[in-house]
């Protein structure tokens, strides 16, 4: 079983260009809640920004290796999950999901390539290994910190003091 990796992306620029990256990137899944309530949601979908070619993916998945072409293309051996929009404001959105172990690095470093106009900026921590990254990706210009200090990701990722986290564990 993966750790599981908390990333939150804060997107800024043109309008235009935040909505033409909501409708290439994101995907609407179809949820089902307790109560049998049916919502639509939005899923940011890696398979949107750095497409695998299906007989590639079928031979890889033949072969009992899709984790490790995902791992190449995408970062993590999974697309994103429970894709969260926070805060969706004319030229601003903030979103958060979770990925698998890893945070997705070559998406990050695509989704400049493709919305050159946008400013990304990231972090993403897994905490069971105590590890962060915070960066900031325009256009082909991308800056990672993957020694990023774990204690303020962890509050800027989960909104919370770290100490209160801690607190709720004993």
């Amino acid at each position: 079983m993966p750790n599981w990796v908390a990333n939150t992306v804060v997107v800024r620029g043109p309008e235009n260009e935040i909505g033409r990256f909501i409708s290439k990137c994101f995907h609407v899944e179809r949820c089902h809640d307790d109560e049998d309530n049916n919502a639509d949601e939005l899923e940011l979908d890696f398979e949107a920004v750095i497409p695998i070619d299906a007989t590639v993916l079928d031979a890889a998945a033949g072969a009992g290796d899709r984790d490790t072409l995902y791992r190449r293309h995408w970062g993590t051996k999974r697309d994103a999950l429970d894709t969260a929009i926070i805060v969706r404001r004319p030229r601003y959105l903030h979103f958060e999901f979770i990925t698998a172990s890893a945070f997705p690095e070559p998406v990050y470093r695509e989704l400049g390539r493709q919305f050159p106009q946008l400013e990304f900026n990231i972090a993403a921590i897994d905490p069971g290994a105590w590890w962060a990254v915070t960066g900031r990706i325009v256009g082909d210009d991308a800056v990672f910190d993957e020694n990023a200090d774990c204690r303020k990701v962890f509050e800027r990722v989960y909104k919370q003091p770290f100490e209160n986290a801690l607190q709720a564990d004993t």
